[in-house]
Parts: C-alpha cells; sequence; structure tokens
C-alpha cells in the first residue's frame, strides 16, 4: 500500500464563512503504475483576475498567488486509481469579488489546469501539455486521455470552458511569443480581457 498523504498533494482554500465547500475529485490512470511520476509541472488554480503584463501561471491571480493543487517532488509521484479530492476556491463575498463568474446562474469562478508531461513523447509540441479550464458543475466529468502513452486524467464535478486565442490577437498581438503562444495568457485574456479597452 502506498505511504502518500493525499492531504499534502491537494490542498484545501476552504475560508472562514464559506457558504458551501465545493469538491472536485481527480484520478489519473497509468497503466500498471501505481504512481504517475512523468510530470514536469501540474497545477490547479482558482483564477479570480488576469494579469497581461505576465505569462504562464503568473499571468492568472488566485488568493495569494496559491494554487489548489499542486505536485510533490517527482521521486513521490501522484497516487494512480484513486480520488484525490480537491476543494476549489468557490467564495464569492464582498470583500473579495472575482472579476469574472460563469455558469448558468453567474455563480460560478473558473478555474484552470495545466499538466506538462517530463518527457516531450509527441513532435506536436502541443500534446505534451494538458490545459483546460472549468467551472464546478456536479455530476460532470472532463477526461483527457494519451492512448499511446496510456494515460488518462480524469475530473469529476467539472465542465470543461472553451477558450481560445482570439482575444489575443485582436489585443496582445504586439506582445511576443512568450505571451502569444501561452495556453494560461490565452485563457486569461479570453475571460477577463474582452471588455477591456
Amino acid at each position: 500500500m502506498l505511504a502518500i498523504d493525499i492531504k499534502s498533494i491537494a490542498t484545501s482554500s476552504n475560508q472562514k464563512g464559506a457558504k458551501m465547500k465545493k469538491e472536485i475529485i481527480l484520478m489519473i490512470e497509468t497503466e500498471s503504475q501505481p504512481t504517475f511520476l512523468g510530470y514536469d509541472y501540474f497545477w490547479i488554480r482558482s483564477v479570480r483576475d488576469f494579469d497581461d503584463t505576465k505569462h504562464c501561471q503568473e499571468c492568472l491571480k488566485s488568493i495569494g498567488g496559491k494554487n489548489i493543487f499542486y505536485t510533490p517532488p517527482r521521486d513521490k509521484g501522484i497516487p494512480t486509481s484513486q480520488d484525490i479530492p480537491i476543494t476549489l476556491d468557490s467564495e464569492i463575498s464582498s470583500s473579495n469579488p472575482p472579476k469574472v463568474l460563469l455558469g448558468n446562474n453567474r455563480d460560478e469562478i473558473p478555474h484552470y489546469l495545466c499538466l506538462q508531461f517530463l518527457k516531450n513523447f509527441y513532435e506536436d509540441t502541443k500534446k505534451n501539455y494538458i490545459h483546460f479550464g472549468f467551472i464546478y458543475e456536479e455530476g460532470s466529468h472532463i477526461i483527457k486521455t494519451r492512448k499511446d502513452i496510456n494515460f488518462t486524467l480524469q475530473l469529476s464535478n467539472a465542465r470543461e470552458l472553451y477558450f481560445d486565442d482570439s482575444i489575443v490577437r485582436e489585443k496582445y498581438a504586439h506582445l511576443d511569443k512568450s505571451y502569444t503562444t501561452c495556453r494560461n495568457f490565452w485563457f486569461g485574456a479570453y475571460y477577463f480581457a474582452k471588455d477591456k479597452a
């Protein structure tokens, strides 16, 4: 049995005064491996705002600049075939209002997942990453697979959000490629900079 503390890799951002705890469930499947070691980095962040002076993770602003999920050192890895519960930062308060709310009732904070595989398995560099934005939606699932490396990531109680580089091309084409090719930057711009002058 693996002696890995799930709590050490899934951090709770439950705040005092939060009305409802919203939890997603992460599961990783890899063929015949009790732990997933093949990541360079892997994180999930609840996004409250967008900083267009930065790219990568730092452009997506969260409370205290923190992630709600972060990976342990690679020698420990992430347990496979196990539910990993992750509490979302979903508190909406007048003292810390998010800049964007989504969902049918416009009451959900957007979140973002970024995984970079340790090895470059594919010539198409986009396939060496898994990037997606999502909102909480009970009973929904997001599944991402890389069949040729026998890898599956499932996120439960989550609905994927569409985004593309249209706002980046419209408003940020003057920036260098570290911004204009960054999926984190695309996501931030798409949801937070549409109405920005």
